[in-house]
């Protein structure tokens, strides 16, 4: 008798009796595919840590169409399809503003999406009626051309656009001037599905463009006559970062975190910083407080601050004051120096895993001052892993698999 594990896809409408009758268990699946067959032959097999089970009925052809990362379904798209379709995505799926209310009941039997998924408005109620979403639905007026991304608003754009054009925007960018005279002819009506972010003194001039622009989501960076520069996700600033600025306006849209030497002179460099969130210790928010946006999200943390997002061995001597931010697996190794771990770190904010010896889990629970994840020992992880190895695996650790 063995167990199937670790799998991101299992497909078992067709599992043969033979195979079935081997199965005991099936665990930590992403995904489990399943048919009125399959139910009957594994319904005494045990099911642990299922994310997400799909029954397609035994005598349906069902098209399975799997995507990780972004996917575009357009009226063409669906007429293409033979049979009915399932969407799996993980990640983002548009269904555009060309389809069909009609084809879209004929051609789709669900959709399910780990992300965000954006449609026209009439369409947002057979989709929803069909579908799981886990994530953000997101619907645009069903006139209006869905533009995806990130989009800079500027001249170059408007002369590409058609006249009287009714624009969806995933996320704009108005950051320069542009020509009123061509705005007016191109533009027709603008819609921000998410967010906008504009300068303060183009303002009065766009707004009257944007629907219900007093409840859109936006960020208004102030003119202070220089450039702004844009980047789209978190950045660590250190000193060969800001080497590249003079006196600049930079937007983040993301978290900031900063590794600077002493005596930095910070608003040379960048003179306003606007962004999501700022993490930094005390010396190093007294070198930038004077050059951040005033709703600008700021988390102090005493020592150097070291963020695991993987998988981090902690051994040895800890020579400096520091504070941990686990976001991975965090392993407490049996040749760590205690004192000096007692001594010099700070805190641990645990929103992972922490493994510890028996004889140093109390030790570290201690500094556990916010713990959003677990903390074990790593005598139950060696005890769990000598029980797993007692028992047959049949198929583990696979992305996808059809039985």
């Amino acid at each position: 008798m063995a167990k199937i594990k670790n799998i991101g896809l299992l497909d078992v409408r067709e599992i043969s009796e033979e195979i079935a009758e081997q199965v005991t268990e099936i665990q930590n699946i992403g995904m489990l595919i399943e048919s009125d067959k399959s139910q009957t032959l594994l319904k005494n097999v045990k099911r642990t840590n299922i994310g997400v089970t799909l029954k397609i009925p035994s005598d349906k052809n069902i098209d399975l169409i799997m995507q990780n990362g972004s996917l575009n379904v357009d009226r063409e798209f669906l007429e293409g399809i033979e049979n009915q379709a399932a969407f799996i995505v993980n990640g983002e799926i548009a269904f555009k503003n060309d389809i069909d209310v009609n084809l879209l009941k004929e051609k789709l039997f669900t959709v399910l999406v780990n992300g965000e998924l954006i449609c026209p408005r009439r369409l947002s109620g057979v989709i929803q009626s069909k579908g799981t979403i886990n994530g953000a639905l997101t619907v645009y007026s069903s006139d209006y051309a869905l533009i995806q991304g990130k989009i800079q608003l500027n001249n170059r754009f408007l002369k590409t656009m058609r006249q009287g054009s009714k624009l969806a925007f995933e996320k704009l960018l108005i950051l320069e001037s542009v020509d009123l005279g061509l705005l007016e002819e191109k533009i027709s009506n603008i819609e921000v599905l998410g967010k906008l972010v504009i300068l303060e003194n183009l303002e009065d001039e766009v707004s009257q463009y944007i629907d219900n622009y007093y409840s859109v989501n936006k960020v208004i960076i102030p003119d202070l006559g220089e450039e702004v520069h844009y980047l789209d996700k978190g950045v660590l600033i250190d000193n060969n970062f800001l080497s590249k600025y003079n006196e600049a306006v930079l937007y983040v849209d993301g978290k900031v975190k900063f590794e600077l030497e002493e005596n930095t002179d910070f608003g040379k460099h960048i003179r306003l910083l606007i962004c999501k969130k700022i993490i930094c210790n005390k010396k190093t928010y007294d070198l930038i407080k004077d050059n951040i946006g005033p709703d600008v999200n700021v988390e102090i943390i005493e020592g150097k601050i070291v963020e695991n997002t993987g998988h981090m061995v902690l051994s040895g001597i800890i020579n400096e004051k520091t504070t941990i931010l686990n976001m991975g697996t965090l392993d407490i190794d049996e040749g760590l120096d205690i004192d000096t771990f007692t001594e010099n770190i700070l805190e641990i904010r645990n929103y992972g895993l922490i493994q510890a010896p028996e004889d140093k889990l109390s030790i570290v629970k201690e500094k556990v001052k916010d713990n959003k994840g677990a903390i074990s020992s790593l005598k139950d992880k060696t005890k769990k892993a000598t029980e797993e190895d007692k028992e047959e695996v049949l198929y583990s650790n696979m992305g996808e698999l059809k039985l």
